[in-house]
């Protein structure tokens, strides 16, 4: 944030009439944000080691602490809120890993934080991951919803899972399908898939029939999986044309309805853009509102469009201004 001076003038005033208003704190007692600080350790190997030593799980905030929206409000929701600071820590170490765009970190930290998130094959922010003190993975979140108190509740219920989990695959065919899906049913499929690899191969075995609906659940996260993977291929190639027939293709196999057509739907808007093809983008965007009426896809579609063409135009323009050099031609 750049510092302005009457904008700080403006703030200090602010700050005196807030002061002047708010009760004494007692003196030992820390704010919030002080106290979330002083819970979290950067020392990923002292902290797996506490955990251990205390019997305790450790748990990994994978976060951009400096331009990660969810990141930030994760902190601000969640982790600096007395009810998670007051109850987490009987269970839980804390070891925070910052990949920041702006700040610098010391070079030994970067590379001992990028090494992390390599071998535990962290793919977004903010990733949460839950550790046992020999560092294994006992279960994997992100930003929810709801504030400290429901993600206190959504942490213990993430530490329990491993163990029915254990228990379910002790059972045979339809009751283990039935089992796993139950423990699984909280989360959606793709983060089921993400998560519980092994788990999911062994519910669509043993619903080979579909007869419990799980398998083609799953089986269409299996697929939607595959696009994403083969949509960010395609993109690093420069592959407009291959990305919308990916997209195409998948529709064709797993006919979509309602907001997961609208989501395909919007992909194929987002590849136009990609190609500049407005008119295209444009006949997608009553499709999109057909498929699923005032969804964020139906509600996106058509600013997305306008807000392409204004920076296409701006880029234009730019490109229009640049004076060439004498002796030289554009």
């Amino acid at each position: 944030m750049k510092p302005f001076t009457r904008a700080v003038f403006a703030g200090a005033v602010s700050l005196l009439g807030f002061l002047a208003a708010a009760p004494l704190r007692a003196a030992d007692e820390k704010p919030a944000a002080t106290a979330s600080a002083d819970l979290w350790t950067t020392d990923f190997e002292g902290g797996l080691a506490q955990a251990k030593k205390e019997g305790k799980l450790a748990l990994v905030d994978f976060t951009g602490s400096d331009w990660c929206g969810w990141c930030i409000r994760l902190d601000e929701e969640v982790f600096s809120k007395k009810e998670f600071i007051s109850e987490a820590p009987k269970s839980f170490v804390f070891i925070k890993l910052d990949y920041p765009q702006k700040k610098k970190l010391p070079e030994a930290e970067k590379k001992r934080n990028d090494e992390l998130a390599k071998k535990y094959e962290v793919q977004g922010f903010p990733t949460i991951l839950m550790l046992d003190g020999d560092g294994k993975v006992v279960g994997k979140t992100g930003y929810k919803e709801g504030g400290p108190v429901k993600y206190v509740q959504h942490l213990g219920e993430l530490a329990k899972r491993p163990v029915l989990l254990a228990k379910a695959m002790e059972a045979k065919g339809a009751d283990q399908a039935r089992l796993l899906g139950a423990i699984l049913a909280e989360m959606s499929p793709e983060e089921a898939l993400d998560g519980y690899p092994k788990e999911v191969d062994a519910i669509i075995a043993n619903d080979a029939d579909n007869a419990l609906g799980l398998k083609a659940k799953y089986q269409a996260a299996k697929a939607k999986t595959i696009l994403g993977e083969k949509l960010q291929d395609l993109y690093t190639k420069k592959n407009f044309d291959g990305m919308l027939a990916a997209v195409e293709e998948y529709v064709a196999a797993a006919k979509p309805e309602g907001e997961e057509l609208a989501q395909m739907l919007m992909h194929k808007l987002q590849i136009n853009l990609l190609k500049a093809n407005f008119d295209q983008a444009q006949a997608l965007v009553p499709q999109i509102a057909k498929a699923a009426p005032g969804s964020v896809y139906d509600k996106k579609a058509g600013p997305m469009i306008e807000a392409a063409k204004k920076r296409a135009e701006a880029a234009k323009a730019k490109a229009a201004d640049i004076k060439v050099p004498a002796g030289e031609s554009k």
